[in-house]
């Protein structure tokens, strides 16, 4: 049966897998339709893809060098059919012929040459590679192959020999660029160019290399590396790296070449100090005037002007696009970084902005001021009883208030206003009126007050429910945890997380999370007797008892055996103020693992009922039912849905339960929380046939067994 969570497309795999299937059942299958299920000598299940996990068997794919989870299976041949599906037949035909020797075999290192000869390329050579070659290395006995492409590394796949490797990076490289690669490695290929060539060059070309002052080599973008000069660039607001070279003149010549003649020209006459001088601070407001634009004042920023900032003795000018901030550039005075600002916003939104600063523009609300706005517009402000501002979608930042949305699963920031009714007004305007008053309305529902820890033990005795308890709990209470000074409870459905609530006393949470175990069991669990028996038309001959069988037999007496135990065990523990119920617990959890290992030992193929069978001579006598867990008699003419006497059979094998004595067993309220085989393992499953029936009504109580809260 299918346990884990497929991650796969359905397209490319049958999901039939409603029951379990045997080994012979899924060669079967497998060849119905046409697939091969892949060997491996080296790992223990024998399939590649197959691993052992927790007693089933687990199945995973790389995927561009990524590990994808396909699912758990309880035999591995069943697991094997589901890597072979998710594959393909062709893909799945070429692995198990590779495995079983009959796909291409390695290449040796002069069936490599010859080929590398055939198709025009050149394995490149390396000194100082062990493996001989470029982008070759040793990886766990065998050679993988990586190369760079726009500075990022690409793994290329793994051979048996090093030649082999270096013909895949030839390949993948080209034959010109393997070529040069060789003919430099074995120093035939360009000679580095002197201080003098370069410049010789550069003049060729009509290129001028671009000095710096300030860089050690002398020239922009080149930087001193390891003996070397790496020179970069800019493209974009990313950094691309062009090459690394033996001389500051041939790097600068690369970093020439790439910015072209125009730029490299302008760059050089700058920085001699022929270029466009710096503004002084009368002529930029000059400009501005001229230019028709006004420089925006800022009482709050050390430079005087908004969007200006000191950045190491310059000023940079920057501006808020989209929530992102974007630099426009830097400047030797404050007011020609002021005056580029002003150029990039425009004059009308430059004036606007100016005018508010002098508190000449429109003055912000006040909260009377944006509540009438608000009225007359048709608007609700949407209030909050969990922001301290009071209103949704307001957050207090240094000593205003901003006005923020989510919009496809990202923030977006409206605005920053004095007062938080203004704020408030602005999120409104967003929004629209409907949904204004639809949030607004929805927020003045009156919540109900939190429970006390009293309130919440009262509430769960009149209830008929039990809070768990958990010494190894910091709350003292089972799947609940400490949240900031609240205290959350959650599940686990299909795999993700469910939030149940967080709450002011673990009690309340506690008493949360059985509420909903009860909710579970009660749409899980059938009320009343079990239905007729009903034989088929031809019923096959019973074979004799297989050694699987007896074994099963065996395993079902130890069941029996913990069963009796543990009623033994509740009631000396019922009866007995006086002992320990840690010792009580502890002598039930040493058989308990006892029976788990004989369990183990079974492999059980269909539903296990520990009723009475039903046959068409016996049917089935209500009189006679017992509830599973504790082994009393159930009056199935009295039961009801709640109380000490709801009862019922669960739909996977039929046996009945009590209510509360199934809701203690998801919960594990008999676990010790030292006990050597906690619950939490097995609370996913029935506790008789031990068929996962919550998974398959996609709910799963407590926590998750990885990261369970004790």
């Amino acid at each position: 049966m299918l346990r884990g969570n497929l991650s796969f497309t359905p397209s490319r795999t049958s999901l039939s897998l409603c029951r379990e299937m045997l080994p012979d059942q899924a060669r079967e299958v497998a060849a119905a339709e046409g697939l091969v299920l892949v060997p491996s000598s080296s790992r223990e299940t024998g399939f590649k893809g197959v691993a052992k996990h927790r007693g089933g068997y687990k199945v995973q794919s790389r995927d561009n060098r990524k590990l994808r989870h396909l699912g758990v299976f309880t035999t591995p041949e069943e697991a094997a059919l589901c890597y072979a599906r998710y594959i393909g037949a062709e893909r799945a035909a070429a692995e198990a012929a590779q495995a079983r020797g009959e796909g291409p075999q390695p290449l040796s290192a002069d069936e490599v040459k010859e080929a590398a000869t055939a198709e025009g390329l050149e394995l490149v050579p390396s000194l100082t590679n062990e493996s001989g070659f470029k982008g070759v290395y040793k990886s766990y006995g065998k050679y993988a192959v990586k190369v760079k492409e726009n500075g990022v590394g690409i793994h290329l796949g793994t051979f048996a020999t090093p030649e082999e490797a270096a013909l895949c990076y030839a390949r993948r490289a080209g034959a010109e660029r393997a070529a040069a690669e060789a003919a430099q490695a074995r120093g035939e290929g360009p000679r580095p160019l002197t201080a003098d060539e370069a410049r010789a060059a550069a003049a060729t070309e009509g290129l001028e290399l671009v000095p710096s002052s300030s860089g050690e080599t002398g020239f922009k973008c080149v930087v001193n590396d390891r003996g070397n000069f790496r020179v970069s660039f800019y493209i974009n607001g990313k950094q691309r790296r062009l090459g690394v070279f033996s001389t500051p003149e041939e790097a600068a010549l690369c970093y020439a070449r790439c910015a072209g003649a125009e730029r490299a020209a302008a760059e050089a006459a700058q920085a001699r100090g022929e270029g466009p001088q710096p503004l002084t601070a009368d002529e930029a407001r000059a400009a501005a005037a001229a230019e028709g634009l006004v420089l925006v004042p800022s009482s709050s920023g050390e430079t005087g002007f908004r969007g200006v900032f000191k950045n190491s003795g310059k000023y940079r000018a920057a501006l808020k696009c989209s929530g992102k901030q974007r630099n426009l550039g830097s400047f030797a005075t404050p007011e020609e970084a002021a005056l580029y600002y002003a150029r990039h916003i425009g004059a009308e939104r430059a004036a606007a902005e100016a005018a508010q600063a002098r508190g000449e523009g429109p003055q912000p609300l006040t909260a009377d001021e944006a509540r009438v706005a608000a009225a007359a517009e048709g608007l609700e402000l949407v209030p909050s009883s969990s922001n301290e501002t009071g209103f949704k979608g307001v957050a207090e930042h240094y000593g205003r208030y901003q006005g923020q949305i989510w919009e496809n699963g990202k923030r977006r920031y409206v605005g920053s206003f004095a007062t938080p009714e203004e704020a408030a007004l602005c999120y409104a305007r967003h929004i629209g009126a409907e949904r204004a008053a639809a949030e607004a309305a929805t927020a003045r529902v009156e919540r109900p007050r939190p429970l006390t820890a009293d309130e919440a033990r009262a509430a769960a005795a009149a209830e008929g429910l039990e809070l768990v308890p958990s010494s190894s709990n910091e709350t003292g209470f089972k799947a609940v945890c400490n949240r900031s000074g609240r205290y959350t409870t959650e599940t686990w459905e299909n795999g993700k997380k469910r939030h149940l609530g967080a709450f002011a006393t673990p009690e309340e949470a506690a008493l949360c999370y059985a509420r909903h175990v009860r909710d579970l069991i009660d749409g899980w669990l059938i009320p009343g007797s079990r239905p007729a028996h009903r034989p088929s038309p031809r019923a096959p001959v019973p074979a004799p008892p297989t050694r699987s069988e007896v074994e099963q037999a065996e395993a079902l007496r130890c069941w029996h055996l913990l069963l009796t135990a543990m009623r033994d065990d509740r009631r000396k523990q019922q009866g007995s103020p006086s002992s320990s119920p840690a010792a009580t617990t502890e002598h039930a959890s040493r058989k308990r693992l006892a029976v788990a290992v004989a369990f183990a030992e079974v492999v059980l193929q269909g539903a296990v009922t520990l009723q009475p069978q039903l046959t068409p001579e016996s049917g089935d006598d209500p009189g006679a039912a017992r509830c599973v867990i504790c082994l009393e008699a159930l009056d199935l003419s009295a039961a009801s849905s709640r109380g000490e006497a709801a009862c019922g059979h669960t739909p996977c094998c039929g046996n009945y339960y009590h209510k509360r004595c199934l809701s203690q067993w998801l919960q594990g309220s008999w676990q010790s929380d030292n006990d050597p085989l906690p619950i939490e393992r097995l609370e996913k499953k029935c506790p008789t046939c031990r068929r996962e029936q919550l998974v398959a009504r996609t709910l799963v109580p407590g926590p998750c067994p990885q990261r369970l809260c004790k």
